[in-house]
């Protein structure tokens, strides 16, 4: 799944299957160095689907880079992030 549209039609598409979802979001650092800021925050999941199944997610992190963006560009043109999950 990539882009807006994607991303969009799925989430629309999640109560079809998911009864609930919890996300747990603990902060990170945030690194600053001149114009450029980069941070990272790990997350985990806990829910239920539909069907009665039930389960927690292994705590992913999650990294994010920013740097300057140019005038008249979009607020996350300079943003690059990234996802991976780690063994609890």
């Amino acid at each position: 799944m990539s882009g807006q549209q994607q991303i969009r039609a799925w989430g629309r598409r999640v109560p079809e299957f998911v009864n609930f979802l919890v996300q747990n979001t603990h902060p990170g650092v945030i690194r600053l160095d001149g114009d450029t800021a980069s941070g990272r925050a790990y997350m985990s999941e806990v829910g239920r689907g539909c069907d009665g199944r039930s389960g927690v997610n292994s705590p992913s992190t999650t990294t994010a880079t920013s740097a300057p963006r140019a005038p008249g560009s979009s607020p996350n043109a300079s943003t690059r992030s990234g996802t991976s999950t780690r063994a609890p």
